[in-house]
């Protein structure tokens, strides 16, 4: 049951932030098993945090590692959504009843003078981890 939760909720977010779900198979990274793996690192004891000097434990037990791949494949997978977004946009792929997402607005203000100040690609990848 848990499985089947976990699967809708992730459904129902990425349907709303990116536009589209995003199952094994359908792109080149493991979006599952990517998000599992950033949960596991969320709740993972980090010595180095609570006793910097112990800092150098994390490169024994693999953590420094096993962050640096998952934050170098997160910011792959979210690099390609975005791009996609802006060929898409850019080739103008809309129907005039489709609902933009969130990504979709973002890009709109990245574009856009009206807000007084701009985004960076960076930025707009930290707010789509935030949502």
């Amino acid at each position: 049951m848990r499985d089947v939760l976990s699967c809708m909720t992730n459904n129902i977010i990425s349907r709303v932030t990116i536009g589209r779900t995003y199952n094994e198979g359908e792109s080149g990274i493991a979006v599952k098993g990517l998000l599992q793996e950033l949960l596991a690192l969320l709740g993972t004891f980090n010595i180095g945090e609570y006793i910097p000097w112990l800092k150098w434990v994390n490169k024994i037990n693999g953590l420094d590692s096993r962050v640096k791949k998952v934050a170098k494949d997160l910011d792959a997978f979210l690099d390609s959504v975005i791009e996609e977004r802006v060929i898409r946009n850019n080739k103008g792929e809309y129907s005039t009843g489709e609902a933009k997402d969130f990504v979709d607005v973002l890009l709109e203000i990245q574009n856009g003078k009206e807000t007084g100040f701009t985004l960076q690609r960076d930025s707009l990848k930290a707010i789509l981890l935030v949502i």
